[in-house]
């Protein structure tokens, strides 16, 4: 056999290398990956630093969406997106706000666009255009404008998110709202809150306030959560009258009682007086207590938001944590949080300091300057 046809025999049994088999840095990456706990969210932030500086961004960004799907505020995976350029996001803005709408799809890109629309303006253009989209008539929209006040501006436009986290329609927006009262870490936020649960005029107010508390995740809620589950519950209005009624089944028969005798120009005449005799029996109905559905989920999302921050799991029942609090209730016990320090909403303005009440009413804040 000439030399030639032995080299062409080599060729063409020589392992031939795959271009989409792993290379060793990132078979490392991926061993140690496995080796991670699922639940440790840090330590798979920091195996997305060392991939993205292998270059392997596509699974770095992979799994800062998966710890963005846990947690969608957690602090390292959001200052990671920060660093280095992920991908390109060269799009109109109108489409960047419809990429970081929660139904877009993946989190970490969904951050990234928020980024983007963050860049691509002042600071002061990105606030004014922030609250503008609160007002806006797309839930998404006005979820995301939530978002994007807790990165940029956390504890300002306290009004505008109080009113978001108690009345807006959408679950999706108060639970945006309460992420961005819990990133303020200011106590008097809490405060409207909790005059919504005890003095809320319909079920649905107590119940956006009552899982906004738990969101928020503060020690000053516990009390007045447990006081609303305590409280004697009704779906009807404190002042109307509980339902009282009776029913009559029976028959009526006409007889003749008696005879008045009138005497008149030397005659008499018999007057006939009928009467009426009643046979049958009466039913009486009253309505020992009002209930409804409402109420009912109140006290569900109250149990929730008690269980979110005293981390007590297994109480499903009313009656399973009044007895928890008759035994631990003095240990929880604060005073409700007064507003006795400038709110989180106040702004500096030429040297003079604006303050913004945080009152959720639909009433204008009042302002002291």
């Amino acid at each position: 056999m000439t030399t030639l046809s032995l080299l062409a025999w080599a060729l063409l049994l020589a392992p031939v290398s795959n271009a989409s088999d792993p290379t060793p840095v990132q078979a490392r990456l991926e061993t140690q990956l496995r080796q991670i706990d699922a639940r440790d969210l840090n330590a798979r932030v920091q195996w997305c630093e060392q991939a993205r500086r292998a270059g392997l961004k596509a699974q770095a960004l992979r799994e800062l969406d998966r710890v963005l799907s846990v947690d969608p505020d957690h602090a390292a995976a959001i200052a990671e997106l920060r660093t280095g350029n992920w991908i390109q996001l060269d799009k109109p803005r109108e489409e960047l706000w419809r990429d970081a709408g929660p139904r877009s799809g993946a989190a970490a890109v969904r951050e990234l666009s928020l980024m983007a629309l963050e860049r691509g303006v002042t600071r002061e253009e990105w606030q004014r255009e922030l609250e503008l989209a609160l007002r806006s008539n797309i839930v998404e929209r006005r979820a995301i404008a939530l978002v994007g006040l807790r990165r940029a501006f956390p504890g300002n436009a306290a009004q505008a998110v109080l009113r978001s986290a108690i009345y807006d329609p959408s679950l999706e927006v108060q639970t945006q709202a309460a992420r961005t009262i819990r990133a303020a870490q200011d106590p008097n936020w809490v405060l409207p809150l909790v005059r919504t649960l005890e003095r809320g005029g319909s079920a649905a107010e107590r119940t956006a306030a009552a899982r906004a508390l738990g969101i928020v995740g503060s020690r000053a809620g516990v009390e007045p959560l447990m006081a609303r589950l305590a409280a004697p519950q009704s779906g009807s209005a404190p002042s109307s009258r509980i339902p009282h009624s009776h029913i009559f089944i029976g028959s009526q028969r006409a007889y003749v009682q008696d005879f008045d005798v009138e005497v008149a120009a030397f005659s008499s005449v018999a007057d006939p007086s009928v009467n009426t005799l009643l046979e049958g029996a009466v039913l009486d109905a009253a309505v020992t207590g009002v209930g409804s559905s409402g109420v009912l989920y109140e006290q569900s999302v109250i149990r929730g938001s008690l269980a979110q921050i005293t981390g007590l799991r297994g109480m499903h029942s009313n009656a399973a944590w009044l007895a928890w609090w008759k035994k631990h209730g003095a240990q929880w016990c604060t005073a409700t949080p007064a507003v006795t320090t400038t709110p989180a909403g106040a702004k500096t303005e030429g040297g003079t300091r604006t303050t913004e009440s945080t009152s959720p009413a639909g009433a204008p804040p009042a302002r002291s300057r």
